[in-house]
């Protein structure tokens, strides 16, 4: 994260991984956040943001208010010098709703589970019916050894559970018991997934 604070502005950049951010509002000092294509303008609120799948931010409004602005498309919108900063696309989350972005994909607004989203500060990883890669992608940021998935066959096998952030070898055995993985420590520095026989 990158921290850029002035006598007019609260500026961060999320540059990876996960935060959550109690702001109190200040209207000569504004609040924001960038994490991938988006910035997150704060009115006096809770939220979470999510960066730890490649560029893919997940933000997350806990309570009262943000704006988020849709940065690709204005960085767009300049090169064409067709559209002014108050028209760039924005969305104004409610409390309990996610917004996801990236990329390659339009933002999309979902309900969210406000409990799972924030178990990480309290030490959790919660999934629920979540891809293996995107476990595997979360539970990474906690990993010393990179964790890779070597078959893609089972990327998209989907984990429901529980996680303690400072257990990953208990993780991964977990992982490996409940979708009859193999897992191979390589010289090269990483952690393998393989698929396996169920017994």
């Amino acid at each position: 994260m990158t921290v850029q604070f002035s006598r007019t502005a609260r500026e961060l950049r999320l540059l990876k991984g996960q935060a959550r951010f109690d702001v109190v509002g200040d209207v000569e000092r504004p609040f924001s956040v960038t994490a991938g294509n988006q910035k997150v303008i704060a009115l006096g609120t809770a939220f979470n943001i999510d960066l730890t799948q490649h560029d893919i931010a997940a933000v997350t409004l806990i309570e009262g208010r943000v704006v988020v602005l849709d940065m690709k498309q204005q960085a767009e919108a300049n090169r064409q010098q067709r559209l002014t900063m108050q028209k760039a696309r924005e969305v104004e989350l409610q409390p309990g709703q996610q917004i996801i972005s990236g990329a390659n994909r339009t933002p999309t607004v979902r309900p969210a589970n406000v409990q799972q989203v924030t178990a990480w500060v309290s030490g959790q990883l919660v999934f629920s019916n979540e891809t293996l890669s995107e476990v595997i992608a979360r539970v990474n940021h906690y990993s010393a050894v990179p964790i890779v998935i070597e078959d893609p066959k089972i990327a998209n096998v989907r984990v429901t559970g529980v996680f303690n952030t400072g257990d990953v070898s208990g993780s991964l055995e977990i992982i490996r018991k409940m979708l009859a993985l193999q897992i191979s420590d390589e010289q090269s520095g990483h952690i393998l997934l393989k698929g396996g026989r169920k017994n």
